[in-house]
């Protein structure tokens, strides 16, 4: 059976206000309220069953309770104290009267005082236990969320250096990478003007190939310019479809022209068959 929830607002919105009442005043009425009403039952029940032990559990489960949503010892103990004086004034013959001289009344309001003070001191303690364990839950759950945020800083202090080493050895590779074709192109431009094509076959060339180091060296600009995006995972990359033996074959023509200058030579042999592949050219060369 499920709570109505009009009754769920009434509950929360009494709590809240009884909440803003000062630790010590609402301790009060808390004991207060909870002798009154154990007051009330004990006198109901005393003039329908007529047992006199009812009284005393009844009070003690007052007691209990006033432990459980009061601070400290003292209210409870202080109950406890009251309950007693109640039980005998009020539910113990002779009615109306405070009496210890009958057989038993002394030690019967002294072990129903000891056993409310017993039952509100274990009460009260596994209170304080059930507060200190959520106390130390909640540190517990704070320095867990602690080394988690530890954790993921070093993570991305790792990652930047990691992209830090990995910028430098790019930036090493685009440096090298620039300094090889722009050697070529010099020395190309350096033999036209010294003379060393000597006919136009060779003069157009030196200026095809003087061209394509100089696309080379724009290629190179534009992966520096590619580089910045590394850092999101972003390289651009413009895949084609071609022929791996036809882009070998290309690669090794303009390489045989390059060392032809220097007596050197490329030996190629493609294969017989097609072997389709998707390439980005720019990337590779």
């Amino acid at each position: 059976m499920s709570i109505p929830s009009w009754a769920k607002r009434i509950y929360r919105r009494v709590r809240e206000q009884f909440l803003r009442i000062p630790e010590t005043p609402r301790s009060l009425i808390v004991s207060a309220l909870f002798l009154c009403g154990a007051y009330l039952a004990s006198g109901i029940l005393i003039n329908h069953t007529g047992g006199e032990n009812n009284s005393a559990l009844v009070f003690v489960l007052a007691v209990v309770m006033i432990s459980l949503l009061t601070e400290g010892y003292a209210y409870g103990i202080v109950s406890s104290i009251i309950g007693g004086f109640c039980i005998n004034y009020f539910f113990m013959v002779p009615y109306a009267a405070f009496s210890l001289s009958y057989t038993g009344y002394p030690v019967a309001m002294i072990s129903m005082v000891a056993i409310s003070c017993v039952v509100c001191a274990l009460t009260t303690r596994t209170k304080n236990q059930r507060a200190e364990a959520i106390r130390q839950e909640k540190r517990t759950k704070s320095l867990y969320e602690l080394n988690e945020r530890l954790n993921a800083e070093k993570a991305a202090i790792q990652l930047e250096s990691a992209r830090e080493t990995i910028r430098g050895n790019i930036l090493r590779a685009v440096s090298h990478d620039l300094r090889t074709p722009l050697t070529s192109v010099k020395g190309y431009i350096k033999g036209m003007r010294d003379g060393v094509a000597n006919t136009p076959e060779k003069q157009e060339r030196y200026l095809d190939i003087a061209y394509r180091k100089s696309c080379d060296m724009e290629r190179l600009l534009q992966r520096l310019l590619y580089f910045s995006r590394l850092e999101t995972g972003n390289l651009p990359m413009f895949p084609v479809e071609d022929d791996l033996g036809a882009f070998a074959g290309r690669f090794a023509r303009e390489a045989g022209e390059e060392l032809a200058a220097s007596g050197g030579q490329v030996n190629f042999h493609p294969a017989a068959e097609s072997l389709p592949v998707r390439v980005d050219e720019e990337q590779l060369l």
